[in-house]
């Protein structure tokens, strides 16, 4: 009953998120009832909570054995991505809390600029180096960016080779994201860690 639930409000919430036309009000909707939901059917699901984070952080083993980071928010997925290539637990990673900032100052320039200053200052901090590549790498795990890069309206995969191998979009893995990427017509950005 729960699962139904929750799963009958998140469509509801992703089909009004997708039909409206106020695009500024329709984001700062799904921002808000997303979590909640999202949270509550992961663990109608029986996926497991990160050990040691703050509440509404989940986790699974994917099928190349690692372990995945589903995004908590409509804007974390850059953070789950890194973390689930990097094998780090997400909260590890900085929340750049995109849409926060975004809606606290409308300038979308300044709150780019603080996010790139505190993830660069995070990968130095860790001698992490991200690699940008303007064609998709045929092996290994990387990153994919899809979507429309303005206004924070993009979206990362994590990949292997040319298969995604996970989606933190995702409710569970094996589960089709709620964003509907298909990474091969959207594709923007490949970026590998080293």
């Amino acid at each position: 009953m729960a699962v139904r639930s929750a799963t009958t409000a998140l469509e509801a919430l992703v089909t009004a998120y997708s039909m409206t036309f106020d695009a500024d009000k329709a984001v700062r909707a799904f921002s808000r009832d997303f979590p909640p939901l999202a949270a509550k059917l992961r663990r109608a699901l029986g996926l497991d909570e990160v050990p040691g984070a703050p509440a509404g952080y989940f986790q699974a083993n994917l099928s190349d054995g690692s372990t995945g980071f589903f995004q908590r928010r409509a804007d974390d997925c850059e953070q789950a991505a890194i973390a689930t290539v990097v094998g780090l637990p997400m909260h590890r990673v900085p929340d750049l809390e995109l849409h926060v900032n975004l809606f606290s100052s409308n300038d979308y320039e300044a709150t780019l600029a603080a996010a790139n200053a505190t993830m660069c200052a995070w990968l130095a901090e860790h001698h992490i180096t991200v690699r940008h590549h303007p064609t998709p790498p045929l092996t290994g795990k990387w990153i994919a960016v899809t979507g429309d890069l303005s206004g924070f309206n993009s979206h990362c995969l994590v990949m292997n080779g040319r298969d995604v191998l996970f989606d933190p979009a995702s409710l569970a893995p094996g589960l089709p994201g709620l964003l509907g990427s298909d990474w091969r017509e959207d594709f923007n950005v490949a970026m590998t860690i080293e």
